[in-house]
């Protein structure tokens, strides 16, 4: 694998054009600056055979990508914001940029903030477990668009990406299975969070807390407890912001399909089991024993008795 905090893109000679194809100039980028300058054109972060952009000519990749829009978000309060994205990826090497839409009218959505968000990825070769990827994200993060998981991605370029660059320690498939091993086993970690992952390891229980008990008092205080474990302290204004972070968050899975509200969660339901099927109401087909050695036949029909 290359340098965790390196990324490579391959750039376009237009800008805005969405039919264009051919990606022929390949850019390293170790740094915001470096970002905004190649991103002033359209850019794709995958290699694709003869630079030529399809599913078909994908080639591999080892940086995942993705929109967050603030498509659905009407309050300017629950707004997902840089910071938001930045605390919930904290430990992985990301690069967050403004879209060409960012704080504009898009279609006949108003104005919202617009992020383009690149992550260090495992390298990929199929197109389509790149593509898995992308919808796993989704999966765990439903503030990003999900009209934007294909492995042919592009990214229109704009005039002033603002790009911040965040250097990390781990890949998006590293965080994500991670997430998934503490979505699995609902016992929460005792060991204590050094600095690095605070923010995202806090901000993962926040979700998870209040996705079990709710926005409520008791979720609030287990938080404040669990980030007790943090070395050093993080301070109220953080923590607070983190909180926050969560409540956007869980705001929006709570409007996801097959979303289970705590109140019914955490009730014990009632297993209803159907009546047994008795087993001299079943007709099984005859066993052929006569098919069978004569020393075995006797031994198999006595088995076959006693069970």
């Amino acid at each position: 694998m290359s340098d965790l905090n390196e990324f490579t893109f391959w750039q376009a000679a237009c800008v805005q054009n969405p039919s264009n194809c051919s990606y022929p100039k390949k850019v390293i980028v170790r740094d915001a600056d470096a970002f905004n300058e190649m991103a002033r054109f359209d850019h794709v972060s995958a290699t694709y055979k003869n630079c030529y952009r399809s599913n078909e000519t994908f080639q591999g990749s080892d940086v995942q990508s993705g929109d967050v829009d603030n498509e659905n978000v009407s309050d300017p309060n629950e707004w997902i914001t840089r910071e938001d994205i930045h605390r919930t990826f904290e430990g992985v090497p990301h690069i967050i940029s403004e879209s060409k839409n960012h704080m504009k009218p898009k279609g006949s959505k108003p104005a919202a903030p617009r992020y383009h968000v690149f992550w260090k990825a495992d390298m990929e070769t199929d197109y389509k477990a790149y593509a898995a990827l992308k919808e796993r994200l989704y999966q765990h993060f439903p503030f990003l668009d999900p009209k934007a998981l294909d492995a042919a991605r592009y990214f229109d370029g704009t005039e002033h990406p603002n790009a911040v660059f965040y250097p990390g320690t781990m890949t998006i498939n590293e965080y994500l299975d991670r997430l998934d091993a503490e979505t699995a086993d609902e016992a929460f970690y005792d060991d204590s969070i050094t600095e690095g992952t605070r923010n995202s390891t806090i901000f993962r229980f926040a979700v998870r807390t209040l996705k079990r008990y709710g926005n409520s008092e008791d979720a609030r205080e287990r938080f404040r407890k669990e980030s007790d474990k943090c070395t050093p302290l993080l301070d109220e204004k953080e923590l607070n912001g983190i909180w926050k972070s969560a409540l956007k968050y869980y705001d929006l899975i709570r409007q996801q399909p097959g979303y289970i509200p705590p109140e019914k969660y955490n009730t014990p339901q009632e297993m209803v089991w159907e009546p047994p099927i008795p087993f001299e109401e079943v007709a099984l087909p005859p066993f052929p024993v006569s098919a069978l050695p004569s020393r075995v036949r006797p031994y198999v029909e006595a088995v076959a008795e006693t069970t």
